[in-house]
């Protein structure tokens, strides 16, 4: 690839592990789908994407090089256990949506302290009578503790969910924000509506963007993406404002199949969200 000393890659920025780092990036490849895939290869994928992209944020002129960070390469759910809260705000490249319970878990504080948003085209409240999955995370944490009070999904599609898994997030409070919903009304102002209601009851916030929120034209890697999601742009701003807030402790990335990729268009969104929500973590300064 063309070198130019004046355009740093972010490839470059992510290798630089400094050794008091303000910002995290650890692979968590979990693959226990309910459709058969190879998200386990995402992290990696989301890594190499990086060459693609320079550290500077235009909109926010704010340059990632003035951010330290450490990869922490991939890892078990035990070791993200033990790691995790010790981190500073972090990225977790999964692997399927299965992260996101693990992720939330791994925070160290107790369900009703902490808040969760999913970015998502599914409510993931599928039942776990036959064990833990992609589909049903939210359900997990339901049932282990977490109030639904304290949990805001956003994107939720239409026509990639039912009837009954809509009456469970009803009943159980938590606060639902549709595709339509976010076209509507804008992604800045539904994602700063959910983070002031959640960080006046919670300690920390952890947010879950699984890329199949994004309109299956834009985002062909991701197996759950539908007509009628939201755009790449919108997924990038939600990364952007969830990293600036300071309550955010973590922003997962799920659902992205390399193998079923198309010129580089899903991990490339991945790897803008990334980027996206260290820059939000640098505004914080």
């Amino acid at each position: 690839m063309h070198h130019d000393p004046y355009w740093p890659r972010a490839s470059a920025w992510l290798v630089s592990s400094s050794p008091q780092p303000q910002f995290a990036v650890l692979g968590l490849p979990v693959n226990q789908s309910i459709t058969p895939g190879n998200c386990h290869l995402a992290p990696e994928g989301v890594r190499d994407a990086l060459k693609f992209f320079s550290t500077y944020d235009v909109d926010q002129d704010l340059d990632l090089a003035n951010l330290s960070v450490k990869d922490f390469g991939d890892l078990s759910e035990t070791a993200l256990a033990d790691l995790l809260p010790s981190l500073p705000p972090t990225v977790i490249l999964g692997g399927d949506n299965g992260v996101t319970r693990f992720g939330v878990n791994a925070i160290g504080l107790p369900l009703d302290r902490i808040g969760l948003i999913t970015l998502d085209a599914h409510f993931d409240l599928r039942h776990i009578d036959d064990g833990f999955h992609n589909g049903n995370p939210i359900r997990a944490l339901l049932e282990a503790g977490m109030p639904g009070r304290n949990i805001h999904q956003i994107g939720i599609q239409s026509f990639a969910n039912s009837s009954a898994y809509a009456r469970i997030a009803k009943d159980a409070g938590i606060t639902v924000r549709s595709a339509d919903f976010v076209h509507s009304n804008g992604m800045a102002e539904t994602l700063q509506n959910s983070l002031e209601s959640l960080s006046a009851q919670v300690d920390a916030i952890y947010t879950d963007l699984d890329i199949d929120t994004i309109d299956r034209a834009a985002c062909p890697g991701a197996p759950g993406a539908r007509p009628g999601g939201i755009h790449a742009f919108q997924a990038r701003q939600f990364a952007r404002i969830a990293g600036a807030h300071p309550k955010v402790r973590v922003m997962d990335i799920v659902e992205f199949d390399p193998k079923l990729d198309q010129n580089r268009v899903t991990v490339m969104a991945c790897a803008a969200c990334l980027l996206s929500f260290a820059s939000g973590v640098l505004s914080r300064k």
